[in-house]
This record gives C-alpha cells, structure tokens and sequence, in this order.
C-alpha cells in the first residue's frame, strides 16, 4: 500500500488544515500526523525548513516566528523505492 500521512490535529485550533497543509501556523503552535501503509516502518525527514520546527514522532512544534515553508516528508523505511508523503507548514512570521 502507498504511505498516506494526514494532519489530524492543531493547536491552536485557529490553524487551517488542509489534509496534509498546514496554513498561519506560528511559534509554539503544535501539529500532529498520522501516517498509514507501507510497512508501518517510518522514516521522517524535515526536507525543508528544519531550522523553524522540532519534529518528533508523529508531532511537530514550531519553535521560530520567522515566515517559512516548511516540508516534512514520510517515507518507508523498510522500502526505500516507495514513494514519499509530503507535510507542508506555512509559518506566518510575527513581527515585533
């Protein structure tokens, strides 16, 4: 089966999720995934952006207010020829 990874929820709440973007997120907000088929084996990698976020299993957390895109990609680890799911992250900086 192909790998499917889906945001499922934000915090805040005032986010815009659009099944696998994420739109005016900022510092301190909190995004969680799911990812499904494959061989339920892993590998996430923050392809771009890596600077703005802490990406730990399953949940991201921006930790800079700087405008940014950010893109995770999910791959399986046990089957490096398989495609990728691609999460993306709009950071709306915040000025001070």
């Amino acid at each position: 089966y192909p790998i499917n990874s889906s945001i499922y929820y934000t915090y805040p709440d005032r986010l815009t999720i659009g099944g696998q973007t994420v739109s005016g997120a900022r510092a301190g907000d909190v995004i969680k995934y799911r990812t499904e088929g494959g061989s339920g084996s892993y590998t996430v990698r923050v392809t771009q952006g890596a600077d703005n976020v802490d990406a730990i299993k399953g949940r991201i957390r921006i930790v800079k207010d700087q405008t940014a895109t950010i893109d995770i990609e999910v791959s399986d680890s046990n089957d490096p020829q398989s495609s990728t799911s691609t999460i993306t992250i709009n950071v709306e900086g915040v000025n001070s």
